[in-house]
């Protein structure tokens, strides 16, 4: 879809959310304690209602990776429940598993009230990664027996690459989580028998398009592929929902107070992705699913929004009102398509704000401007 046209369906949304300002969306709830120690808003069921349609419409989206999940307590610092409102789709970086009432009732709150959209993320750099149950995960020889794995036998590795997305897939649904992340890595550090083999990484994107992601019975369950997407084979782009790249204006989580993000920098990268899957899927296709994202792993450049940012024109803007987090919310591709949308690594660290979220919410408005 170009960016001047607005389809339909959204034009018909946001003129049934005229009487609810969007940029409440991206402000962290007033807090009651309830049962469970659970916190909720004193929102109406209409600004909900407005949200949630919102969220259904064709926009570019607000994503983030979310550690640190703690308990319901008195505050939202640690929960679900805090994050900002019009946030599209959170992926748990760790924490995902064994998930207490608690948990899952602040799960459950955001996706039905919120409309908001909750995955988990996993490394696949081996099959049974991350679930494997813990009598089998003692050493390779016997994780590999568990799950049927033989070096020398193709038939029995393409079925273990079944079990784990069946594996998967069973999480997802237990959960009843809206996906799954890939975190694929295999050029920085986190390849094996499973991720550094392309073959073997569309086999497993095949298989899990059994039960999620766009060629599923269930597209509604989403399958994300973060890191390196662009190293994949061609014929794997059409199986994955999102392209969310780690775009990052710096790796690690040490402070990095003059580095800057670019503009250039990301239009190189789409273009790299466009030139990977053109035989497979149309570019406004690519565009759409292509995100982009900034490290906020460092507590320090989160709380200032990242970092500097320079647009195309070769002006440094103003940290103090445009760092990197905004400018890649503001970015847009060159070839007029809408993008994916954007994110950040870590952003709950920003929960300590003042105000929480503060830059998050900056880009949010930025991306998809208010309705005034």
């Amino acid at each position: 879809m170009k960016i001047k046209n607005i389809g339909k369906a959204a034009a018909l949304a946001l003129t049934a959310l005229a009487m609810v300002h969007c940029s409440d969306w991206t402000e962290t709830e007033s807090e009651t304690i309830f049962e469970h120690g659970l916190t909720e808003s004193n929102k109406s069921e209409e600004y909900y209602k407005a949200l949630r349609e919102w969220k259904k419409t064709d926009h570019a989206i607000s994503f983030g990776w979310f550690s640190g999940w703690g308990e319901p307590a008195t505050n939202t610092t640690n929960m679900l429940m805090g994050i900002p409102d019009s946030m599209d789709i959170v992926s748990l970086w760790g924490q995902w598993t064994n998930l207490t009432p608690g948990k899952l009732q602040d799960l459950r709150y955001v996706q039905e009230k919120k409309g908001t959209k909750v995955v988990f993320c996993s490394f696949t750099s081996y099959v049974g990664q991350n679930l494997t149950p813990a009598e089998y995960d003692v050493d390779e020889a016997t994780r590999e027996q568990f799950w049927g794995w033989n070096d020398n036998d193709q038939t029995a590795i393409d079925a273990a690459i079944a079990k784990y997305a069946k594996a998967i897939a069973d999480t997802v649904f237990k959960y009843d989580y809206d996906g799954f992340d890939i975190d694929f890595e295999p050029n920085y550090g986190y390849g094996g028998k499973l991720a550094s083999h392309n073959d073997r990484m569309h086999t497993l994107l095949v298989e899990l398009n059994k039960y999620i992601g766009p060629k599923s019975p269930n597209p509604d369950k989403l399958l994300l592929l973060d890191g390196e997407p662009q190293t994949l084979n061609a014929e794997s782009g059409p199986y994955i929902d999102y392209f969310v790249v780690q775009a990052y204006t710096v790796s690690g989580g040490s402070p990095s107070a003059s580095a800057t993000g670019t503009e250039d920098d990301k239009d190189r990268r789409l273009q790299t992705c466009l030139s990977k899957f053109s035989s497979t899927m149309t570019e406004e296709e690519i565009t759409n699913r292509y995100v982009i994202c900034e490290n906020c792993e460092s507590v320090t450049d989160c709380l200032n929004g990242g970092f500097y940012w320079r647009t195309r024109d070769g002006v440094t803007q103003d940290k103090a009102v445009c760092p990197s987090l905004v400018g890649m919310a503001r970015w847009e591709p060159l070839n007029g398509y809408r993008k994916g949308g954007f994110g950040a690594y870590q952003f709950g660290y920003e929960a300590t704000n003042s105000p929480a979220y503060k830059w998050m919410r900056t880009a949010i408005q930025a991306q998809n401007p208010t309705m005034k």
